[in-house]
Parts: C-alpha cells; structure tokens; sequence
C-alpha cells in the first residue's frame, strides 16, 4: 500500500495513493486518495477510483491504451 504522493494522478500505477494538488486530479487545491487498479497488471489499461476530503462524491475514469478518459463522478 502506498500513501502520501506529490505529483501527476497519471504516474499512479498500482495501489492506494493519498496526496494533496495533484496534477490530473478530479479536483486540485484538496487532498485527494486515489485507487489505482491496472488491468493484469499493464500501466497501458487502468482503472482509478478517487473521493476528495471532505466530499461523499466518487470520481472515476480509466486509461485505455495509454490514453486517459475524464473523471466522472458517481
């Protein structure tokens, strides 16, 4: 299990990250901890679900190919 990050939602591979600002977040200025859960274990396919201190609102979004979708919140 990781922890405190700094740093870009992106780079998050595979774990449980909290940090504060983070780049690519769904919001910034907040902390923010974020599941990051890859597909059989390839960084090119994953899915992050994310919830803000303070907020009851989830936020999800997934990386297909490399390329990462937009945070909805659900």
């Amino acid at each position: 299990m990781n922890w405190s990050v700094t740093g870009d939602c992106n780079d998050l591979y595979k774990g449980i990250f909290s940090g504060y600002n983070l780049k690519n977040a769904p919001t910034t200025k907040n902390w923010t901890t974020i599941l990051s859960m890859p597909a059989n274990g390839n960084p090119l396919y994953n899915l992050q679900i994310a919830t803000v201190l303070n907020s009851s609102t989830l936020y999800i979004r997934h990386c297909s190919n490399g390329t990462w979708s937009s945070w909805r919140a659900i």
